[in-house]
C-alpha cells in the first residue's frame, strides 16, 4: 500500500523514478523497490522515513497525499502481521 501512495506522490510532482532517487540520494533500485513493495517502507529507520516525509512536499509532492504514507504504513504492518499470524482453525 505505502508503495503505491508513494508512487502517486512522485508522479505528482511529477519525476521519474531515477530523478526522485537521485534527489532522494538513494539509488534508482531502492525506489523501485519501495514503490514495487519489495522494500517494504515499514522497514525504514524512523528518522529515514521521517526525512522522507519532508522532503517530497519541498520536491513538489502533491501535499495532500503525503500524509497518506501514514495510512498506507499502517496497512502494510496491518496485512503483514495478518499474513504472519497462525491459521485459526
Amino acid at each position: 500500500m505505502s508503495g503505491f501512495v508513494l508512487r502517486l506522490v512522485r508522479e505528482s510532482i511529477p519525476s521519474t523514478q531515477a530523478a526522485l532517487a537521485e534527489a532522494l540520494g538513494v539509488d534508482v533500485e531502492t525506489l523501485q523497490g519501495w514503490e514495487s513493495g519489495r522494500r517494504p517502507l515499514a522497514n525504514m529507520r524512523a528518522g529515514a522515513l521521517l526525512e522522507l516525509r519532508r522532503r517530497l512536499p519541498a520536491l513538489g509532492g502533491d501535499v495532500a497525499l503525503v500524509p497518506w504514507l501514514d495510512a498506507a504504513l499502517d496497512a502494510d504492518r496491518i496485512i503483514a502481521a495478518a499474513l504472519r499470524a497462525p491459521a485459526a482453525c
